[in-house]
């Protein structure tokens, strides 16, 4: 237990520290005034307030799971989370890159622009997270023998389910990210986290009794999709945004073609890396493909430039 905090902290500084190596490049010291820091202070506070409630809906799962159904169910559960929590972390990373610029278009009332590029990420985002949910459970059955072991099994049956919180989660992240923190909306964006904190509690309580991992896979998708409705209708009712259900339906065609291409040609492979891998490029390309036949425009437009891009690149060797 000892090597394994020490292996976890160890990793979490050095990469802290390594990015001090290039931040010092852009990053000088100077002294503050302790009157200046408690201004800032304040306003971080408040800030700091909703992590404590996203932090006990997030773990309080496990803690009362464990006391409840005991290790195993929380080795279960834990393995799932992580697995989709990996994903999750992938496809919201656009928020962290967009939030300075939505905060300077709020800043300068544009108003259009910011509805305009909300609604950019959101289908964007979309567009990876419905065919990764799709393509997590084409790949299930290969991967956890291999990569979780024998005494995981039960996953196969568990991460399927507990991976709609790929779609709900960005979605409910990108409102927050991009929207209610930018514009200063943090009473609304706290209200929904303790909302989520307090439903969270309630339905581990009520559903890990009777139903274990099961149970707490439940309360996580009933509380994530409760807190992203929350935010998206509040999203509506003030700057009218409404998602593109017609995109969003071919998103799902094209991954639920790439989810029967993908099980119907690897259904004969072994468990193991190299059939994921396979899995992986076959699915990439049926998703591609489809999008392309569907005449999804994010997909043409990365073509086009790609295109553009060899084109100009092939001008130049020629010169």
């Amino acid at each position: 237990m000892y090597l394994y905090v020490f292996i976890i902290a160890f990793a979490n500084t050095l990469s802290q520290a390594v990015i001090w190596v290039f931040a010092r490049k852009y990053v000088r010291f100077q002294h503050i005034e302790l009157s200046s820091l408690l201004h800032h202070l304040k306003q971080m506070w408040v800030y700091f307030i909703p992590q404590i409630a996203i932090t006990l809906y997030s773990t309080l799962n496990q803690t009362i799971l464990g006391v409840i159904s005991g290790e195993i169910e929380v080795g279960i559960y834990g393995n799932a989370v992580k697995l989709s929590t990996t994903i999750v972390t992938m496809i919201s990373t656009i928020n962290n890159v967009m939030l300075p610029r939505m905060s300077n278009l709020f800043a300068n009332q544009q108003l259009q622009l910011i509805k305009t590029s909300l609604s950019d990420v959101i289908h964007g985002q979309l567009f990876i997270s419905i065919p990764a949910v799709f393509g997590l459970c084409a790949v299930i059955s290969s991967l956890v023998p291999w990569f979780f072991g024998q005494d995981f099994l039960g996953l196969i049956q568990l991460i399927p389910i507990y991976s709609v919180v790929i779609v709900a989660v960005p979605l409910g992240m990108s409102v927050s990210n991009l929207y209610l923190l930018p514009t200063g909306n943090t009473r609304t964006y706290t209200f929904s986290v303790f909302l989520g904190a307090g439903m969270s509690v309630v339905l581990n309580l009520l559903l890990i009794p009777s139903f274990g991992a099961l149970g707490a896979i439940v309360t996580t998708i009933l509380v994530e999709m409760f807190v992203t409705t929350y935010r998206l209708l509040y999203l509506r009712k003030k700057i009218q945004f409404a998602l593109d259900y017609r995109l969003i339906g071919k998103y799902v065609a094209a991954a639920v073609t790439m989810y029967i291409g993908i099980v119907f040609l690897t259904r004969h492979l072994a468990p193991n890396m190299l059939t994921n891998l396979i899995q992986l490029m076959i699915g990439v390309v049926i998703y591609t493909g489809m999008c392309l036949v569907l005449k999804v425009p994010l997909v043409k437009t990365i073509f086009l430039r790609l295109f553009l891009k060899m084109k100009d690149v092939s001008s130049k060797v020629i010169q």
